[in-house]
């Protein structure tokens, strides 16, 4: 099978993980005992678990760090991929419909006048690409912390020089990913 070919059954694989991860709670995909590594990063990078999912879904990527590793590494490098983005500006436009509607009607917010004005301003397109670098932001945070779990040198050498990055927004999950990878030593 040529590169192409794996870059794009890759593709559709994780677009596939990040759909399924969207409707399973981590609970019932960590708990899945031959689950596939990508599937198990997909659902680690677009996740935010509670402390006792996170830890068992910790277990598992440190199973799969082989194969883990460089698909974080991607991840922190390019953050989600288009068709993940695609996906998550279409749910992103539904939210802020729902959020119009509610807005609309003005009442039971706790929102103060101005405020309500405010947020009734705001448009769509500013909605969805706040939105989108948020989930950027964490998706590429995600991935580092992964990368403190799985471990390896070229994950600690991005860590380290992301750590010491004071313009970088993930400096800090770099350097709680680098303060976990030491505490496991």
């Amino acid at each position: 099978m040529n590169w192409l070919a794996k870059n794009q059954i890759r593709s559709v694989t994780i677009t596939t993980a990040f759909l399924t991860a969207l409707f399973l709670d981590c609970t019932a995909v960590a708990q899945q005992a031959v689950e596939p590594v990508h599937v198990l990063v997909a659902t680690w990078l677009i996740k935010n678990c509670e402390v006792g999912e996170e830890k068992r879904l910790e277990i598992e990527l440190k199973k799969g760090a082989e194969v883990a590793r460089p698909l974080l590494l991607e991840a922190a490098a390019k953050g989600p991929d288009s068709k993940v983005l695609a996906d998550f500006d279409r749910a992103s436009g539904l939210r802020y419909q729902q959020r119009q509607t509610l807005l609309g009607k003005g009442e039971g917010l706790g929102l103060s006048k101005e405020d309500l004005e405010a947020a009734r301003k705001i448009t769509r397109e500013g909605f969805v690409a706040r939105e989108r670098e948020d989930f950027d932001l964490r998706y590429r945070s995600q991935a580092l912390l992964g990368l403190g779990i799985v471990g390896g040198d070229e994950a600690k050498s991005l860590l380290q020089r992301t750590a010491r990055d004071k313009q970088s927004p993930l400096q800090s999950s770099a350097a709680e990913a680098l303060r976990r990878m030491q505490e496991k030593q």
